[in-house]
């Protein structure tokens, strides 16, 4: 199996990504509005770890759509 067909095959999988785009897009959409909404202060720190919120959100929805727990295409 080439390459190119074994990327093929994790992104079909994975649905090229979708849980972690929707994941971490959320999570920069909400720190921009508190950007504009809130102190600055808070807005720092609510953007420093976002990606505590996003990763078991990411994870979690891809285990829902079965790119997580069942085996992979391509065996390294």
């Amino acid at each position: 199996m080439d390459l190119v067909e074994s990327l093929r095959l994790l992104a079909e999988q994975n649905i090229s990504g979708v849980a972690f785009l929707l994941a971490y897009g959320g999570t920069w959409l909400v720190c921009g509005v508190l950007w504009q909404r809130i102190s600055m202060q808070v807005a720092a720190y609510a953007t420093l770890f976002q990606g505590l919120v996003a990763l078991p959100i990411a994870l979690g929805a891809s285990y829902v759509i079965g790119a997580l727990g069942s085996e992979r295409p391509v065996g390294f």
